[in-house]
């Protein structure tokens, strides 16, 4: 006769407070777009947001006593992006639930905080790489991440023949601010934060040590347009990198993950930790890429 649903599943660590807030505070380090972009609601697997822009400044002057003639300028454009169910699973054995573990009280307990992180860790990926797709009855929806999301403001080194230099970075930053906004952050791999760090002007590394904190060890690039903080992001592909105005990017929440229990198979305790969100961007030209670098 199958085992029933044991109502102690129910609190457990994972379903003890709000799992996004658990997930979130779970090494920032290694996921820094996701820790870095802040929240918003999707009511919808079609997330749709307005993006609106201003007019190139000109030079106004009126003579005195001028006729105002009304004009209507509407540039505002209806954006959409996917969301996109991500899942981790895990099983537990009874017995395994029992034995006496090293820093372990509870096997279950730790498999569903691991299943979290990894949750986590496919969420920066996705972030970073997801490309467009409108799912069906037996194909998952994807988000398209920030990669394809940042279609303006493009930089590529020739298929990896060229090394990221100092002028390539910064004419990119320049692009990005003449597109009407200030650029603050530059996620990148190991090999170009090395070039980056070997810049010849101002470039220092800053922690902070406050205590009880969980920071990132970055780099500061003083540019023309703006201190750039220099984040290192492993899930960027080596020769690629994204500057932006993270203020103008949001992770979206159709739902926030949360820990579920599944059905007990025999002597087998199960969970799924499941949620479903996208990536909405405010406005596309406040970021730039990076790709095709040489990484070596």
């Amino acid at each position: 006769m199958p085992g029933q649903l044991n109502s102690s599943y129910n609190t457990t660590a994972g379903n003890r407070e709000d799992i996004l807030d658990l997930i979130q505070q779970i090494s920032p380090e290694e996921t820094p777009i996701f820790s870095r972009l802040k929240d918003c609601v999707a009511a919808s697997t079609v997330h749709v947001w307005v993006q609106d822009t201003l007019a190139t400044a000109t030079a106004n002057a009126q003579v005195e006593g001028f006729t105002a003639n009304a004009a209507t300028v509407d540039t505002r454009s209806r954006k959409q992006n996917y969301t996109q169910i991500l899942a981790q699973t895990g099983a537990i054995s009874g017995t395994e639930e029992v034995i006496n573990k090293v820093d372990v009280d509870s096997e279950y307990a730790y498999q569903v905080k691991k299943s979290m992180k990894q949750w986590k860790l496919d969420a920066e990926n996705v972030l970073i790489v997801a490309t467009s797709a409108a799912g069906a009855t037996a194909t998952a929806r994807t988000m398209t991440g920030l990669q394809d999301s940042i279609q303006t403001n493009r930089v590529t080194g020739s298929a990896g023949g060229t090394q990221l230099s100092e002028t390539i970075f910064n004419n990119l930053l320049q692009t990005i601010f003449e597109s009407g906004t200030v650029p603050k952050v530059c996620f990148v791999n190991g090999w170009l934060k090395r070039k980056i760090s070997a810049f010849s002007t101002s470039n220092t590394r800053q922690a902070d040590g406050s205590a009880g904190k969980l920071v990132n060890m970055v780099s500061v690039y003083m540019s023309d347009f703006g201190t750039i903080e220099i984040m290192l992001d492993r899930y960027l592909p080596k020769g690629n990198g994204i500057i932006m105005n993270d203020e103008m990017f949001k992770k979206a929440w159709l739902r926030k993950p949360y820990v579920k229990p599944l059905a007990e198979v025999g002597d087998l305790k199960q969970f799924l930790v499941v949620g479903e969100f996208t990536l909405e961007y405010l406005n596309e030209k406040a970021g730039g890429i990076l790709s095709a670098f040489a990484t070596s």
